[in-house]
């Protein structure tokens, strides 16, 4: 800038500023505004009785610190009031762990409707801290599957919906190698429409091979930054241009269901890319 008049360098320090200030108060809106995902999914295994039944999913809350992002979650649960709550990952952060913000959160959440979870990379990471944590979360009353089953009645038939240990907490194990032994560990009824909460989307070559009907995952943030037409950029497990880091996949009889999550972890922005809440209506019938 030494060839620069005065004049000029006032004018680009002056349009540097404003582009600074604009471009922070993008990153505070695209990091707090949330927005609500609508899908139907529909499955010719679902029983008549669960004919719209709704399901909230919840992923990677990394206990925000964000007042305001958690209460419009809130909000919107409560408004939209689905049949049950899935929350699928990464509720608390591994470099900051605040737990009494994710327990708070999820005592309202119980009020609403029946909440599951399933741990992800994130839980698996501090045992130390997570074993008192998931004891507090069956305390308040949601329902915690490690690598376990529940079944969901309604108007006399029913459904499995069934947690997923993350491949984190086997170590250095292959994540695939490791979540196909996590779905082996679990009892349940294969014949009946089976719901799976299971954090690491990238392995669903497994789910498919397991042949569960329904999945919700998480853990890729929506690739971080998303670029119009080309998707979610980086997720440092799986590079550039991750294939599901969002949105619905469906292959042979398995579905799943990408959250890009509502909280961050290492990287604390987001662009193109609000927190989101899943809401996922089910069909009864033939997917066309």
């Amino acid at each position: 800038m030494k060839n620069l008049s005065k004049k000029q360098k006032i004018v680009i320090t002056v349009l540097a500023s404003v582009f600074l200030i604009l471009f922070s108060v993008y990153c505070v809106y695209e990091n707090n505004m949330l927005t609500v995902t609508d899908y139907e999914i529909t499955n010719e295994k679902l029983p008549g009785s669960f004919d719209g039944f709704t399901v909230a999913q919840i992923s990677d809350f990394h206990n925000t610190r964000s007042d305001f992002l958690r209460e419009s979650v809130l909000e919107e649960v409560q408004r939209l009031n689905p049949d049950i709550i899935l929350i699928t990952g990464d509720f608390i952060d591994s470099r900051k762990p605040k737990t009494e913000i994710s327990l708070a959160f999820a005592k309202e959440l119980v009020k609403i409707a029946p909440v599951y979870f399933a741990p992800g990379n994130h839980e698996a990471r501090i045992p130390e801290i997570y074993g008192p944590f998931e004891e507090e979360l069956r305390r308040i009353g949601v329902s915690v599957l490690r690598n376990s089953s529940k079944k969901i009645n309604l108007g006399g038939e029913e459904i499995n919906i069934i947690g997923v240990d993350d491949a984190t907490f086997y170590g250095t194990q292959d994540k695939f190698i490791s979540t196909a032994e996590a779905i082996n560990e679990i009892s349940y009824d294969k014949y009946l429409f089976t719901i799976a909460l299971s954090h690491r989307p990238e392995v669903f070559s497994v789910y498919t091979e397991k042949k569960l009907d329904l999945v919700f995952s998480g853990h890729h943030h929506g690739g971080q930054f998303r670029i119009p037409y080309l998707g979610g950029l980086y997720m440092p497990t799986e590079g550039f241009f991750p294939d599901y880091c969002e949105g619905v996949h469906t292959e042979n009889n398995t579905t799943m269901a990408v959250s890009r999550g509502i909280g961050n972890s290492a990287f604390p922005i987001r662009i193109n890319n609000r927190p989101e809440l899943i809401i996922v209506t089910l069909k009864a019938g033939i997917n066309d």
